[in-house]
């Protein structure tokens, strides 16, 4: 596994964590002013995915991500994923793709999946 694929997988963890947990978890691979994009929302910044993500967990509680493969070139990625169920039964799947800064920190992630229909 290479440094950018443990960064990906550490950052996806965020979304199960607690906040405090989140905290160090973005401090460890996100830039501050990273942007997230998926069909849903766009956000820029810690605060503004952190609110994102606490959405997400009361909408899916338990709920995790489970990177399937990992594929890097230069200060790019593409990790694709399934979300999983507290039990670990697949809910979905989906791709995304991720920029890195010079030191190695995610500074933007953008999310492609299918849109539930009650979203």
């Amino acid at each position: 596994m290479n440094k950018r694929e443990e960064t990906w997988k550490r950052y996806s963890d965020a979304w199960h964590a607690t906040d405090a947990e989140r905290t160090e978890i973005f401090k460890a691979t996100l830039a501050k002013q990273c942007v997230y994009t998926d069909p849903l929302a766009t956000t820029t910044g810690w605060k503004a995915l952190t609110e994102y993500m606490r959405a997400f967990q009361q909408q899916f509680p338990g709920a995790r991500f489970a990177v399937q493969d990992f594929e890097t070139h230069n200060d790019c990625s593409i990790a694709h994923w399934k979300m999983l169920a507290p039990d670990g039964s697949p809910i979905s799947a989906g791709v995304s793709y991720g920029e890195f800064d010079e030191s190695g920190k995610i500074t933007k992630m953008t999310g492609f999946f299918d849109v539930p229909a009650q979203a």
